[in-house]
């Protein structure tokens, strides 16, 4: 069944408890072309356009009757290609055995921070950038992608840059000499606040200033009484950048691609 963003399902005990960690089920919202299907029980399937991820959230100790209306639910909004999934391990652990194309399983933690520690902070300070760190922060953005195997063309990154430079809570760490080294943003929706946009420089790693930019973001949200919240990969050197400033665990979700000829 096709819900939107006043069903009752986001009201209910069982999602809230989790809304924190589906944040970006609940962003999808933001694009005009958002589609939604949900028993207004156990499950919400949902993504922002066509092409998009595509979320999926369930209650825990889901029975395996209700994954065959979810598998049902989801043909809606596979596509011929590759689709990408985001989902608890446990649905994954269903899926895997209806459809023979699923690929690339990888998990991903879910992190909040409830109160900041205080951290040794490195040389230097958070800013905001300026039209004069352009060329930088696209060079930046290429190589971050480059590490994800993604290959993108200058251009496209000054676009990037662009659009950073226009958000209100993209900020930088300068080491004393001035030069950006870290980025770091975040989106505000409801009262939670998403880090995003993480990177610190390829020669400038290993001196703190990763730790020293989200301590300082992480403070200015719980300051606005917001809640810091951000996903992360399973390498152990991020995770512990971001235990120092507070972060804790609180699950992880699992992601996947279905191919659909």
């Amino acid at each position: 069944m096709q819900i939107n963003r006043d069903s009752k399902i986001f009201q209910k005990l069982i999602f809230l408890k989790e809304q924190y960690k589906f944040h970006l089920l609940l962003k999808m919202f933001w694009y005009d072309e958002h589609l939604f299907h949900s028993d207004e029980e156990t499950y919400i399937i949902g993504r922002g356009s066509p092409g998009y991820p595509i979320w999926i959230w369930t209650k825990d100790n889901i029975n395996h009757s209700k994954v065959q209306d979810i598998e049902e639910d989801l043909q809606v909004f596979l596509k011929p290609g590759e689709n990408n999934i985001t989902c608890k391990k446990e649905l994954y652990d269903y899926l895997v055995k209806g459809y023979d194309k699923i690929s690339e399983y990888s998990e991903m933690d879910f992190l909040v921070c409830k109160k900041v520690n205080e951290v040794h902070k490195s040389v230097g300070y958070i800013d905001k950038p300026d039209y004069g760190d352009k060329m930088l922060l696209a060079k930046y953005w290429i190589e971050e992608r480059k590490e994800a195997n993604e290959i993108i063309q200058m251009t496209d990154a000054l676009q990037m840059v662009d659009y950073w430079l226009d958000q209100e809570n993209f900020y930088v760490w300068r080491n004393n000499t001035g030069k950006v080294v870290a980025t770091a943003s975040f989106d505000v929706m409801c009262n939670q606040a998403k880090i995003t946009n993480v990177y610190t420089a390829k020669d400038e790693r290993n001196k703190g200033y990763c730790t020293s930019l989200i301590y300082e973001i992480a403070k200015m949200i719980l300051d606005n009484n917001l809640i810091p919240i951000l996903y992360t990969n399973n390498i152990e050197a991020s995770k512990h950048a971001y235990s120092k400033v507070g972060f804790e665990l609180d699950g992880s979700l699992g992601n996947f691609t279905i191919t659909i000829d």
